[in-house]
Protein backbone atom coordinates (compact mmCIF):
# COMPACT_ATOMS: atom_id res chain seq x y z
CA UNK A 1 0.00 0.00 0.00
CA UNK A 2 1.49 3.33 -1.41
CA UNK A 3 1.67 6.48 1.28
CA UNK A 4 -1.02 7.78 -0.06
CA UNK A 5 -3.29 5.20 0.63
CA UNK A 6 -1.93 4.34 3.97
CA UNK A 7 -2.83 8.12 4.80
CA UNK A 8 -6.27 7.96 3.62
CA UNK A 9 -7.16 5.06 5.60
CA UNK A 10 -5.31 6.90 8.54
CA UNK A 11 -8.03 9.02 8.36
CA UNK A 12 -10.69 7.18 7.44
CA UNK A 13 -10.18 4.66 10.80
CA UNK A 14 -10.06 8.41 12.65
CA UNK A 15 -13.09 9.39 11.30
CA UNK A 16 -15.26 5.99 12.18
CA UNK A 17 -13.71 5.49 15.33
CA UNK A 18 -14.74 9.13 16.31
CA UNK A 19 -18.33 8.13 14.85
CA UNK A 20 -18.27 4.79 16.39
CA UNK A 21 -15.75 3.93 19.08
CA UNK A 22 -17.33 0.15 18.91
CA UNK A 23 -15.53 -0.66 16.67
CA UNK A 24 -12.13 -0.79 18.46
CA UNK A 25 -12.38 -3.83 19.23
CA UNK A 26 -12.91 -5.09 15.56
CA UNK A 27 -9.78 -4.12 14.14
CA UNK A 28 -8.02 -7.09 12.69
CA UNK A 29 -10.93 -9.17 13.07
CA UNK A 30 -12.69 -10.84 10.10
CA UNK A 31 -16.76 -10.55 9.68
CA UNK A 32 -20.03 -9.22 8.40
CA UNK A 33 -21.29 -5.78 8.85
CA UNK A 34 -24.29 -3.93 7.57
CA UNK A 35 -24.30 -0.09 6.52
CA UNK A 36 -27.89 0.97 7.78
CA UNK A 37 -30.16 4.19 7.26
CA UNK A 38 -33.47 5.80 7.14
CA UNK A 39 -33.50 8.11 4.72
CA UNK A 40 -36.15 11.23 4.76
CA UNK A 41 -39.06 9.47 3.70
CA UNK A 42 -38.96 6.72 6.21
CA UNK A 43 -37.62 3.97 3.93
CA UNK A 44 -34.96 1.84 5.14
CA UNK A 45 -31.72 1.47 3.91
CA UNK A 46 -29.03 -0.80 3.97
CA UNK A 47 -25.97 -2.75 2.38
CA UNK A 48 -24.45 -6.07 3.56
CA UNK A 49 -20.57 -6.77 3.50
CA UNK A 50 -18.04 -9.14 4.74
CA UNK A 51 -14.40 -7.57 5.62
CA UNK A 52 -11.16 -9.84 6.79
CA UNK A 53 -10.67 -6.59 9.26
CA UNK A 54 -13.58 -4.60 9.78
CA UNK A 55 -12.43 -1.48 11.21
CA UNK A 56 -10.33 -1.10 7.97
CA UNK A 57 -13.65 -1.92 5.62
CA UNK A 58 -15.63 0.60 7.11
CA UNK A 59 -12.63 3.48 6.79
CA UNK A 60 -12.76 2.40 3.02
CA UNK A 61 -16.39 2.94 2.76
CA UNK A 62 -16.04 6.45 4.61
CA UNK A 63 -13.06 7.65 2.43
CA UNK A 64 -13.31 5.66 -0.82
CA UNK A 65 -15.82 7.24 -2.46
CA UNK A 66 -16.07 4.99 -5.46
CA UNK A 67 -19.03 2.57 -5.02
CA UNK A 68 -22.89 2.90 -4.74
CA UNK A 69 -22.64 2.83 -0.92
CA UNK A 70 -19.65 4.99 -0.73
CA UNK A 71 -21.15 7.83 -2.53
CA UNK A 72 -24.08 7.71 -0.44
CA UNK A 73 -22.28 7.69 2.77
CA UNK A 74 -20.72 11.26 1.59
CA UNK A 75 -23.85 12.38 0.21
CA UNK A 76 -25.84 11.87 3.85
CA UNK A 77 -23.03 11.51 6.05
CA UNK A 78 -22.43 9.43 9.25
CA UNK A 79 -25.33 8.90 12.31
CA UNK A 80 -25.40 11.03 14.66
CA UNK A 81 -28.31 11.59 17.12
CA UNK A 82 -28.90 14.86 17.34
CA UNK A 83 -26.44 16.40 14.33
CA UNK A 84 -27.52 14.06 11.26
CA UNK A 85 -30.05 11.40 12.46
CA UNK A 86 -30.85 10.05 8.90
CA UNK A 87 -27.04 9.29 8.47
CA UNK A 88 -25.48 5.93 7.99
CA UNK A 89 -24.57 4.11 11.29
CA UNK A 90 -22.24 0.72 10.90
CA UNK A 91 -22.64 -2.85 12.58
CA UNK A 92 -21.07 -5.58 12.89
CA UNK A 93 -23.58 -8.73 11.96
CA UNK A 94 -21.25 -10.82 13.01
CA UNK A 95 -17.48 -12.01 13.76
CA UNK A 96 -16.29 -15.09 11.72
CA UNK A 97 -12.84 -16.74 10.44
CA UNK A 98 -12.61 -15.52 6.71
CA UNK A 99 -13.40 -19.07 5.40
CA UNK A 100 -16.57 -18.59 6.19
CA UNK A 101 -17.22 -15.27 4.66
CA UNK A 102 -18.20 -15.75 1.99
CA UNK A 103 -21.37 -18.29 2.72
CA UNK A 104 -21.86 -15.70 5.58
CA UNK A 105 -22.82 -12.72 3.49
CA UNK A 106 -24.98 -14.43 1.09
CA UNK A 107 -26.51 -15.72 3.96
CA UNK A 108 -27.29 -11.98 5.62
CA UNK A 109 -27.85 -10.73 2.30
CA UNK A 110 -30.83 -12.84 1.31
CA UNK A 111 -32.48 -13.12 5.10
CA UNK A 112 -32.43 -8.99 4.96
CA UNK A 113 -34.00 -9.36 1.75
CA UNK A 114 -36.39 -11.32 3.07
CA UNK A 115 -37.09 -9.53 5.98
CA UNK A 116 -37.38 -6.17 4.99
CA UNK A 117 -38.69 -6.86 0.97
CA UNK A 118 -39.65 -2.40 1.19
CA UNK A 119 -36.33 -1.28 1.96
CA UNK A 120 -33.76 -0.17 -0.51
CA UNK A 121 -30.40 -2.34 -0.90
CA UNK A 122 -27.87 -0.82 -1.89
CA UNK A 123 -25.77 -4.52 -2.65
CA UNK A 124 -25.52 -5.14 -6.09
CA UNK A 125 -24.34 -8.80 -5.85
CA UNK A 126 -25.43 -11.34 -4.15
CA UNK A 127 -22.45 -11.26 -2.65
CA UNK A 128 -19.43 -14.30 -1.52
CA UNK A 129 -16.25 -14.03 -4.13
CA UNK A 130 -17.42 -16.90 -6.62
CA UNK A 131 -20.78 -17.01 -8.05
CA UNK A 132 -22.22 -14.03 -7.47
CA UNK A 133 -25.54 -12.82 -9.32
CA UNK A 134 -26.70 -8.88 -9.82
CA UNK A 135 -29.28 -8.61 -7.83
CA UNK A 136 -29.76 -4.97 -7.41
CA UNK A 137 -29.96 -1.69 -9.67
CA UNK A 138 -26.78 -2.05 -11.98
CA UNK A 139 -26.65 1.29 -13.44
CA UNK A 140 -25.16 1.05 -16.96
CA UNK A 141 -22.14 2.89 -18.04
CA UNK A 142 -22.76 5.30 -20.72
CA UNK A 143 -19.88 6.29 -22.03
CA UNK A 144 -18.99 8.91 -25.34
CA UNK A 145 -20.24 6.42 -27.79
CA UNK A 146 -23.93 5.91 -26.02
CA UNK A 147 -24.35 9.29 -26.01
CA UNK A 148 -23.70 9.72 -29.60
CA UNK A 149 -25.55 6.99 -30.68
CA UNK A 150 -28.65 7.98 -28.23
CA UNK A 151 -28.05 11.43 -29.93
CA UNK A 152 -28.52 10.41 -33.71
CA UNK A 153 -31.21 8.05 -32.87
CA UNK A 154 -33.49 11.36 -31.32
CA UNK A 155 -32.35 13.80 -34.26
CA UNK A 156 -33.25 10.68 -36.83
CA UNK A 157 -36.85 10.24 -35.26
CA UNK A 158 -37.00 14.00 -35.05
CA UNK A 159 -36.67 14.51 -38.65
CA UNK A 160 -38.97 11.45 -39.57
CA UNK A 161 -41.62 12.51 -37.57
CA UNK A 162 -41.53 16.27 -39.07
CA UNK A 163 -40.27 14.80 -42.53
CA UNK A 164 -36.83 17.30 -42.63
CA UNK A 165 -33.95 16.23 -44.50
CA UNK A 166 -30.35 15.73 -42.70
CA UNK A 167 -29.14 18.10 -45.59
CA UNK A 168 -27.81 21.79 -44.83
CA UNK A 169 -31.02 23.32 -46.79
CA UNK A 170 -33.41 21.84 -44.29
CA UNK A 171 -33.89 25.18 -42.47
CA UNK A 172 -34.60 26.62 -45.74
CA UNK A 173 -38.28 25.06 -45.42
CA UNK A 174 -41.07 26.97 -46.24
CA UNK A 175 -41.31 28.77 -42.49
CA UNK A 176 -45.40 28.67 -43.06
CA UNK A 177 -45.34 24.85 -43.19
CA UNK A 178 -43.10 24.38 -40.19
CA UNK A 179 -44.78 26.63 -37.93
CA UNK A 180 -48.09 24.84 -38.90
CA UNK A 181 -46.82 21.60 -37.09
CA UNK A 182 -47.47 22.56 -33.50
CA UNK A 183 -51.10 23.45 -34.33
CA UNK A 184 -51.74 20.20 -36.34
CA UNK A 185 -49.89 18.52 -33.26
CA UNK A 186 -52.21 20.15 -30.86
CA UNK A 187 -55.44 19.74 -32.61
CA UNK A 188 -54.83 16.11 -32.90
CA UNK A 189 -54.35 15.71 -29.26
CA UNK A 190 -56.69 18.04 -28.10
CA UNK A 191 -59.88 17.81 -30.28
Amino acid sequence: MNKTAQDKLRQGIAIALKQFPELRQYDKISGIYIWERYNEDGVYCWYIGKAKNLLHRTAQHIMDGQSHLDKSIKKHGLFDREKNPKGWSVLVVTICNELELDKLEQRCITDTIRLSPHGKMYNIESGGTTGKTIIGEKKQRRDVKWKAEAKNKVLADYREYFDLQPKENAYKKNTKELKSKPKQLHDEFYV
